[in-house]
């Protein structure tokens, strides 16, 4: 198995989570609907301090975890951790995981330099991972408002590292990735009005790339070369 739809009592999923990570409130005994999938063991702590992620109801809490469905969460989040917890299954029985080579991160310019970052670095930075990301994959980054766009595409040159960033007490990450700088757009390339228009939506947390948004932007570097 690596998903499970199952409907439970909100209050049984709500004590093991701490309020300001409830995003939409239910009633104790209103019946909710959640999808249980496998998770890394080493990132559940960290999946589980996200509005949206529980530890898993009914299954056993160090290998999964519930995600209720009520809005919470995006589409986009859901299937990535589907794909995630497929990736986890099939990966010890065949060498077709349905995984993706093309992911969307968000940074905001207000935290953290990336230009700076990527000058320091000659052209490479350290970022914390949270997916199935290996080297070789292509790395959007979405910069937040002011910019609100896509701004870097990115190519993996390294996955699973140790974190050791300015986030990991905060954050808790454990891993990072090294990524290097293939491209830069200007801000009015890929906007977030381009993003939405093509499946995509606010970037808030890394991602699959969407597949009609990612052949858009192949398609418009293809067309402008």
């Amino acid at each position: 198995w690596f998903a499970v739809i199952l409907t439970v009592d909100f209050g049984k999923l709500s004590p093991a989570k701490a309020p300001e990570l409830i995003s939409v409130l239910h009633d104790d005994d209103e019946i909710v609907e959640v999808v249980n999938v496998k998770a890394d063991p080493a990132r559940i702590p960290e999946l589980t301090k996200h509005a949206g992620i529980y530890p898993a109801w009914h299954m056993n809490k160090t290998y999964w975890i519930s995600i209720i469905v009520d809005g919470t969460l995006s589409d986009e989040d859901v299937m990535d951790l589907i794909r995630q917890s497929h990736g986890i299954v099939a990966g010890s029985k065949s060498s077709h995981a349905i995984r993706s080579g093309a992911w969307m991160i968000p940074s905001n310019p207000k935290i953290y330099d990336v230009d700076a970052g990527f000058a320091a670095g000659g052209g490479e930075i350290e970022w914390h991972q949270h997916n199935d990301i290996q080297p070789g994959d292509e790395v959007y980054i979405y910069s937040s408002a002011p910019n609100s766009a896509i701004l870097y595409r990115c190519e993996v040159v390294a996955s699973n590292l140790p974190y050791k960033g300015m986030f990991q007490e905060s954050k808790g990450y454990t891993r990072s990735m090294r990524i290097r700088l293939v491209e830069k757009y200007p801000k009015d390339r890929f906007p977030l009005s381009f993003i939405k228009a093509h499946g995509g939506s606010v970037v808030r947390s890394a991602r699959t790339m969407p597949a009609e948004l990612l052949n858009a932007i192949r398609a418009f570097d293809l067309n402008n070369k």
